[in-house]
């Protein structure tokens, strides 16, 4: 009823007018329009393979008006329709999209969505043509030039699990069922490989491939790229491993292929096209987890270092925590941020691994008070969950020193102090405190003052852990001083919604810190100025006998080892 009286309304309004349909046009508002039902007509092939370039043209001429250049539904007349002009450039509606219904909808039309039969205007090559020049505004051509090459490497594959050389049979197929085929013929691709391969496919399918290289393009430099893969835990490595190679021209997967690693571990790639400005790593999918080589450019082809994959283990006794960085920073009254980033290392020949009930890998203690917990990296429900205590990392550690970084931050209640009890699950070897200038100190026997450090223009007292912590331990850390009722600095950006962007700032700085830390801990100067401070609180009478002898011993110990090194 809504569709008839939109047609007699604009027939009334212009029964003069005449308006001619030339093309894939869904028509302005004073167009006239038969509301007479269409007889059906079946699917027709086209003469000659598609031709998309043809099709671009007659799109553009009209389609576009209403459809939009890319095909997103906002042409130039969308809004003066009722209905708006299907968004047929979107990647998800033409992956659901088969050819067929595609051609019935460019010649019959589609009258409720005030989208007139072209069959009388349009050749039948003319509609194929558009047909595939739509389906090309929601394919990279990047992707399909991948696709190309997985196909020649798996063509035989391919064409027993579809009817590639039948277009009337692959009209029927959409992105997503021929995707379906590919995954299920070739199961050993990844997600972008079956992504580019689904679109080369379907171009292939109506005729229209991307072009072969032509004469310029053979004069690309092909190189072979070659390999190592070993097993870091007992040297055994395990039978039908694959090495998959990338290749990036800034943040623009250009190139992938997949290829079996020999009883020996060596892989190789041959022809890769090498190109200006283009990047390759190697990666290696063993148990569940990915190993990556390191990054090849100008020219290189020759990864110099194996890329070493390790058997799996769910002890996390070989694991240790070099260093934990706190940092507190005030902006607001009553509260202050708290910042932990945990340095930690796999000493061990395993990678370490969540429990197959999905334990988590690493569980962190949180104080019952913290909130507003954000991380630079991952989130809730995905890389982290929550657990009684805090939260628990599902991802591995692997063999290595350092190999895990973990920051994050969270907000506590602070007007004049405040106790900050960290429980430590692994063992600990050294902490490191950060202050922010102010009234503010750190009060435990267990750390040394080590001096100001200046952190992106912003002045933070450190101090330094004197003992190393046991894992289950807990840290009662002790804070006093006014609260300084503002600043700026990381904290600013830490705060509400620039939380993840301050913290991945952060993570730089951090480690910019350490590095001075370290100089401080081994120059005499600073070691002789931490005994005279140590010597005092002593006299005070605030550092028992026992800790203070121990302290004392160990700074005179790296006392001797600075002057002996200098």
């Amino acid at each position: 009823m809504i569709r008839r009286l939109w047609l007699l309304l604009l027939a009334v309004l212009l029964t003069a007018c005449e308006f001619s349909l030339a093309g894939d046009v869904t028509p302005p508002p004073n167009a006239i329009i038969s509301a007479a039902d269409s007889t059906a007509v079946p699917v027709e092939y086209p003469p000659a393979p598609a031709d998309p370039v043809a099709g671009a043209a007659l799109y553009a001429q009209s389609c576009a008006p209403c459809h939009g250049d890319s095909g997103r539904g906002d042409g130039s007349q969308a809004n003066m329709l009722p209905v708006q002009p299907a968004p047929i450039g979107v990647m998800a509606r033409a992956d659901a999209s088969a050819p067929a219904d595609w051609y019935l909808a460019i010649t019959q039309g589609n009258l409720d969505n005030f989208m007139p039969p072209f069959i009388n205007q349009l050749s039948l090559q003319q509609r194929w043509d558009v047909l595939a020049y739509v389906y090309s505004l929601s394919q990279d051509p990047l992707a399909a030039e991948g696709g190309q090459q997985l196909y020649n490497q798996h063509q035989a594959a391919l064409h027993a699990a579809l009817p590639l050389d039948d277009i009337r049979q692959m009209a029927g197929y959409s992105r997503n069922d021929i995707l379906a085929a590919i995954e299920q013929a070739v199961p050993s691709l990844s997600s972008a490989q079956l992504l580019a391969l689904t679109s080369y496919l379907q171009a292939l399918s109506l005729g229209s491939p991307p072009q072969e290289a032509t004469a310029a393009d053979e004069e690309t430099t092909l190189a072979a790229f070659r390999g190592q893969v070993q097993d870091g835990t007992d040297g055994e490595l395990a039978s039908g491993l694959q090495a998959t190679l990338f290749g990036y021209e800034g943040q623009t997967l250009v190139y992938t292929d997949t290829v079996s690693v020999a009883a020996n571990g060596r892989f190789a790639f041959d022809a890769v096209p090498l190109g200006e400005g283009r990047t390759f790593f190697a990666s290696v999918d063993y148990l569940g987890l990915s190993y990556f080589s390191e990054f090849l450019a100008d020219g290189q082809t020759e990864f110099t270092h194996p890329v070493t994959v390790y058997e799996t283990t769910h002890d996390t006794s070989q694991l240790a925590v070099e260093r934990l960085t706190l940092i507190l920073e005030f902006d607001a009254p009553g509260y202050v941020r708290v910042v932990q980033q945990y340095l930690v290392s796999n000493i061990g020949t395993h990678a370490v691994t969540p429990n197959i009930d999905g334990t988590p890998v690493l569980l962190f203690d949180l104080p019952t008070q913290a909130t507003d917990l954000a991380f630079n990296e991952g989130l809730f429900g995905g890389r982290y969950l929550p657990t009684e205590a805090g939260f628990g990392d599902l991802r591995a550690v692997l063999p290595g020193l350092q190999s895990y970084q973990l920051l994050f931050a969270y907000q506590m209640p602070y007007t004049r102090s405040l106790e900050l009890p960290l429980k430590l699950n692994l063992p600990t070897r050294s902490v490191v405190v950060l202050v922010q200038e102010g009234d503010v100190s750190l009060q435990a026997d267990t750390f040394t003052l080590a001096g100001e450090q200046d952190i992106q223009g912003m002045q933070y007292t450190a101090y330094l852990s004197t003992e190393a912590v046991s894992a289950g331990e807990t840290l009662a850390l002790q804070f006093r001083g006014r609260n300084p009722l503002g600043g700026g600095g990381l904290q600013a950006v830490l705060a509400s919604d620039g939380v993840v962007v301050g913290l991945a700032a952060l993570t730089v700085a951090v480690g910019l810190a350490w590095l001075w830390l370290r100089r401080m801990q081994t120059g005499p100067d600073q070691l002789i100025a931490q005994i005279a401070r140590l010597d005092e609180r002593f006299a005070r009478g605030d550092l028992a006998e026992n800790k203070y002898r121990r302290q004392r011993a160990a700074l005179k110990a790296q006392l001797r080892r600075s002057v002996k090194e200098q």
